[in-house]
C-alpha cells in the first residue's frame, strides 16, 4: 500500500514539474468590452432603392488594430461594397454600408462585429440580428429606366451616324443617391455604359444607344425619391458635326459626298482653265491650281490599314469602351480617321469601329 501511495505522489510531482502554458500573448476581452447597435435603419423601401445601414460602435479596449464586420444571411438585398464609410465622434465609431433593395421581401443580413488584434487573431463579440423592412411596390410607366434616385440630370449629349440606317447617341449624366446597376433605356436593343465614376453620393456616367435614323429623341423616366414621383428625362437626337468631348470624328465618311465634291472641283477646274485661256489673268491661274489640287487630293487612293486577327473593335474610342466585334482573321480595312491611341475603320457592313494602335499588323 505504501508503494502505491509513493507512486501516486511521484506522478503528481512529475505533472507539476511541467511548465504551464503562457496565455499572456493571447488577448482576453470581456464580453462587455464592445458595444454596437444600429444607428440608422430604414423602416420601408421601394424595390430597387439604394439605402444605407449605419452602425454605432463603442469599445472599452484601447489596444486593438481594427473593428471589422462580417455579414451572414439576408434576403432581398445586395451589398454594394464590403468597405464601409467611416467616421468617429469622440469614443464612438460610425460605419455605414450601402445596399440595394432587390426583392419583394427584405431582411437585412446579420452583422457580426469583431475586434482585430493581429492578422491572425480576432475575438467575435457581438452579433446584430438582421431586421425585416417593409417593401413598397411601384407602378412604373413603360418608359421606366429602372432607377430610383434623389435626382438624375443629363449633362451633355451627342449624336452621329452609325451606319446607313442607324445613329449612335452618346450622353453624359449624373445620378445622385441611386443604383446605376439597374439602369437601362426602354425599347432600345443595343445600348450600354461607356464609363462611370462613383463617389459616396454621386455617380457620373457615359451611356450610348444605337437607334433608327427616324428616331429624334430618347425619352425615359426615373423615380425621384424626394418627390415620390416618376420624372421624365429627354435626350434629343440631333445629328451634327460638333464635338462635345474627346469623342470627336465619330461618324463614317460618306463617299457619295466625296464624289460630289470631286465633280464640283473638276467642273471648277475646267471653268478656270477656260478663263485662263481667254483672259490670261493671274487670279484665274491661282484658282485653277487650287481647284485642280483639291480634285487630285479627293481622288487620291483611300488609305488601308491591316488589323491583326482576334483584335477587338470598339464602338467608341475610349478606354474601357464597348467591344461589339472581334476580327476573325488578319485583313485590310479602310481607314477613316484617328484619335489618340485609336484608328477609325470602316467595316464590310458599312458600320464604323475603332481599333487600338497596338492591334495593327506589325510590318
Amino acid at each position: 500500500m505504501q508503494r502505491l501511495l509513493a507512486l501516486f505522489l511521484l506522478c503528481i510531482a512529475l505533472l507539476g514539474a511541467e511548465e504551464p502554458f503562457d496565455y499572456s500573448d493571447t488577448p482576453h476581452i470581456d464580453q462587455t468590452s464592445l458595444y454596437s447597435s444600429y444607428e440608422r435603419l430604414p423602416e420601408s423601401l421601394f424595390k430597387g432603392e439604394l439605402f444605407t445601414i449605419t452602425l454605432k460602435t463603442l469599445s472599452t479596449e484601447t489596444h486593438f488594430d481594427a473593428i471589422t464586420y462580417r455579414m451572414e444571411g439576408g434576403e432581398g438585398v445586395r451589398l454594394l461594397s464590403e468597405t464601409p464609410q467611416e467616421r468617429t465622434e469622440g469614443p464612438f465609431f460610425y460605419h455605414t454600408f450601402s445596399f440595394v433593395a432587390t426583392g419583394q421581401r427584405i431582411k437585412t443580413p446579420d452583422i457580426i462585429v469583431s475586434l482585430v488584434y493581429s492578422a491572425h487573431h480576432s475575438n467575435e463579440l457581438i452579433r446584430l440580428e438582421g431586421r425585416n423592412i417593409d417593401v413598397i411596390a411601384l407602378n412604373p410607366p413603360e418608359d421606366y429606366c429602372g432607377v430610383i434616385a434623389e435626382y438624375l440630370t443629363i449633362e451633355r449629349y451627342k449624336a452621329n451616324p452609325y451606319d446607313d440606317t442607324q445613329n449612335i447617341v452618346l450622353f453624359d449624366a449624373s445620378l445622385i443617391q441611386g443604383d446605376l446597376g439597374s439602369f437601362r433605356l426602354p425599347h432600345i436593343a443595343q445600348q450600354g455604359f461607356e464609363s462611370n465614376q462613383s463617389t459616396p453620393h454621386v455617380t457620373r456616367f457615359s451611356y450610348y444607344a444605337i437607334m433608327p435614323k427616324n428616331s429624334d429623341l430618347i425619352e425615359f423616366s426615373f423615380f425621384e425619391r424626394r418627390s415620390g414621383r416618376f420624372q421624365k428625362r429627354v435626350v434629343p437626337v440631333i445629328v451634327d458635326d460638333d464635338s462635345v468631348s474627346t469623342q470627336s470624328d465619330l461618324k463614317p465618311r460618306d463617299h457619295r459626298h466625296t464624289e460630289l465634291k470631286l465633280y464640283a472641283a473638276l467642273g471648277a477646274s475646267v471653268l478656270f482653265l477656260l478663263l485662263v485661256l481667254q483672259r490670261r489673268k493671274i487670279i484665274y491661274i491661282l484658282a485653277l491650281l487650287l481647284s485642280g489640287g483639291y480634285a487630285l487630293w479627293i481622288a487620291g487612293p483611300i488609305e488601308q490599314v491591316c488589323v491583326r486577327a482576334q483584335s477587338p473593335i470598339y464602338l467608341l474610342p475610349m478606354r474601357g469602351g464597348t467591344v461589339f466585334e472581334v476580327t476573325q482573321e488578319e485583313r485590310q480595312y479602310e481607314r477613316e480617321g484617328r484619335v489618340e491611341g485609336y484608328i477609325k475603320i470602316k467595316l464590310p457592313s458599312n458600320q464604323i469601329g475603332w481599333i487600338q494602335h497596338e492591334d495593327l499588323c506589325t510590318p
